[in-house]
């Protein structure tokens, strides 16, 4: 993974206004809008930036959250020696304690490179050195620590390097869903329970063999919780339970968010369509769904 320097500008300016869009971003860079675009795109990708219509901002991560209180608690480090470039991925590999050697071996760095940069983090005070070990100074940089693994572990899951117990069911540029056996402990810094896992929440509780996660973690309202449901239904009896979901709670939802963030209008028609006793192919009938909503006091 890259973040290049102008990155880190881009940034810091966006975490510290709250919001901005790529032009503005540029104006205050003094840089071109094309440049600058090309660059926010990136950090969409890396989940370190959202997108809502022409506007940037901070996602609803742990890992950008850590990222800007780091900013916010060392405003006068110069974060380019320690971020930028491949230092990011050296520091990576310090969350746990290396070698030069290894450190060398791993990155695939020059030696003067590793060398150069294993001197910025020492005059920072980011790395402390234990006989021919280095490692993270967990004491004074917790912030970066905390960015550092909780983004770690989101990267892992995004590049697919998951445990065989886990199974991907949707991936998309800025999000992935996927489940794991109930009883596994998945790291609540990495991944948030949605879809099935929360429908007891909202009045549709289930017996289940698996729980459903959102990665990276982050807030999730109703919408999301719906939405994620809909990406995960695979089979009749999983639609089932989402358009029992959507009638319990139809009056909270907001499509047009839906739409917006998930683009499901056409999962949602069929919803609508099936309720009007219509019958789709791999779906449920609408019989069927009045004898499942009897069975939660659901009136339709």
């Amino acid at each position: 993974m890259t973040i290049t320097k102008t990155h880190l500008d881009i940034l810091k300016l966006i975490y510290a206004r709250g919001s901005l869009t790529s032009k503005e971003a540029a104006m205050e860079l003094s840089n071109s809008h094309e440049y600058i675009s090309k660059l926010t795109s990136d950090l969409k990708q890396k989940a370190l930036l959202k997108k809502q219509g022409t506007t940037y901002s901070i996602p609803d991560n742990i890992h950008s959250y850590n990222l800007r209180n780091l900013f916010l608690e060392h405003p006068r480090t110069n974060f380019k020696e320690i971020l930028a470039d491949a230092r990011i991925d050296m520091l990576f590999l310090l969350l746990n304690k290396r070698t030069m050697k290894r450190i060398k071996y791993l990155s695939g760095l020059s030696k003067p490179l590793v060398y150069r940069y294993l001197k910025d983090f020492l005059k920072y005070g980011i790395v402390i050195k234990e006989d021919r070990y280095y490692r993270l100074n967990t004491t004074l940089w917790p912030d970066l620590v905390s960015f550092l693994d909780a983004y770690s572990k989101y990267q892992k899951i995004l590049n697919n390097n998951l445990p065989s117990t886990y199974k991907i069911i949707h991936k998309s540029q800025d999000f992935l869903l996927f489940k794991a056996p109930i009883n596994l402990n998945v790291d609540k810094k990495t991944a948030t329970k949605t879809a099935f896992s929360l429908f007891a929440k909202y009045g549709i509780p289930l017996r289940m063999i698996s729980d459903y996660y959102c990665t990276p973690s982050k807030n999730l309202n109703i919408n999301d919780i719906f939405a994620h449901a809909i990406l995960c239904s695979r089979d009749t009896r999983k639609k089932t339970y989402t358009i029992l979901f959507y009638l319990r709670n139809r009056q909270s939802l907001d499509l047009q968010y839906i739409n917006t963030h998930y683009k499901l209008k056409a999962s949602i028609n069929k919803i609508k369509t099936i309720l009007k006793g219509e019958t789709l192919k791999d779906h449920p009938t609408l019989e069927e769904i009045r004898k499942k909503a009897e069975l939660y006091d659901i009136k339709y």
